[in-house]
């Protein structure tokens, strides 16, 4: 839905490539969307963020795509020849390493209510500090999904939060409802959305040597894939994802459906729900 909007906004469709395809552990899938990434980054002549690469160091655009080629093969490689050697290279990477199922997993367990739902429990949360304190609607403030309130102790989380948090999610004896969450766990909710927002912006990086066509991928390092830009989210950033998904709606409703992707973790499949 997040790229049906940005293909309105910039009248630039890439259809060829879901999430849902990389993160599935299909190989035919995963296959896919890594063809789906090159060709991302070939139509936009490197600009769109969901591929870049780099050889020694310095970004490649793609028309000088041949330098991820071993120096000692003719670097007229066609097109599709050179595409095909970049996905075999990569596709077992990401086939054997944990690092997509875990971010998957921590994506989805993090965010059980997703935006829209959490609002929601915000707005339960202020109704029953009106209850409570026995303020009527008029005089109570309307206040901002993640501003400072007084269901909050503090605007920012602290270490001692992040300490409550992490004792709750890892416990078993933790049970929510998130069918029906209750006001009291606004505070949990609100941490586990922030960390699955960064588990969600985060970049995955992948070393490969220089391609060689017809040479087999050799077997998979663990020191050859890695996680960046895990920096905490913020609390003032809810007011801006609450609009940019209200705006994300409006455009998916408008723009006439999508692209139907499929989801392997669940038993049903789900109308371009990737964001």
């Amino acid at each position: 839905m997040h790229s049906a909007m940005k293909s309105k906004m910039t009248e630039a469709a890439f259809p060829g490539y879901c999430p849902l395809d990389l993160f599935s552990e299909d190989m035919n899938r995963v296959k896919k969307a890594i063809r789906g990434l090159w060709d991302i980054w070939t139509e936009s002549n490197g600009t769109v963020n969901n591929l870049k690469i780099f050889v020694q160091g310095q970004k490649v655009v793609p028309s000088a795509a041949s330098l991820l080629l071993s120096s000692d093969l003719n670097p007229e490689i066609s097109h599709e020849d050179l595409r095909e050697a970049f996905t075999e290279a990569l596709l077992p990477v990401l086939l054997q390493t944990p690092v997509l199922r875990i971010l998957c997993t921590l994506q989805r367990s993090l965010d059980a209510l997703d935006i829209e739902g959490l609002f929601k429990l915000w707005r339960l949360a202020e109704s029953a500090q009106q209850d409570l304190h026995g303020i009527g609607t008029a005089s109570f403030p309307s206040f901002p999904i993640g501003s400072s309130s007084t269901h909050l102790t503090s605007f920012e989380p602290n270490i001692a939060d992040w300490t409550h948090f992490l004792d709750m999610y890892l416990s078993s004896a933790a049970v929510f409802n998130h069918a029906n969450p209750a006001p009291e766990h606004l505070p949990f909710y609100l941490l586990a959305y922030l960390l699955s927002s960064t588990f969600k912006d985060c970049s995955i990086i992948v070393r490969l040597d220089r391609l060689r066509p017809t040479v087999p991928a050799r077997d998979v390092k663990a020191e050859q894939i890695m996680i960046i830009d895990l920096d905490p989210k913020d609390m003032a950033r809810f007011g801006k994802w609450e609009k940019l998904d209200q705006e994300i709606v409006r455009a998916y409703i408008t723009g006439g459906g999508g692209k139907v992707c499929v989801d392997s973790r669940w038993p049903y499949q789900r109308t371009d729900e990737a964001h």
